[in-house]
């Protein structure tokens, strides 16, 4: 969950079907300094069918982490680890 203070505040690239979304979004609000709490969850194991990645899919998500990666090293955003 978030805030939606924070979610207004950051300028999201990603399509919202992307495996980066999650990602751009934690990055841009470390960058924030915003705050955050992790809850513990409770994964349970599949029980039938089989996942919905596909080959394609794998190769859209990497293309998606190196564009990613080159604008975080273009703007600076994560600069503030550096410090």
């Amino acid at each position: 969950m978030w805030k939606r203070s924070v979610i207004e505040s950051i300028e999201i690239t990603s399509a919202e079907d992307s495996a980066m979304l999650l990602p751009e979004i934690i990055s841009k609000a470390i960058n924030q300094k915003c705050f955050f709490a992790e809850v513990p969850i409770h994964w349970h194991t599949r029980k039938g069918g089989k996942a919905k990645g596909a080959s394609l899919k794998e190769f859209k998500t990497l293309i998606e982490m190196l564009r990613f990666w080159f604008s975080l090293q273009t703007t600076g955003i994560n600069k503030h680890r550096d410090e």
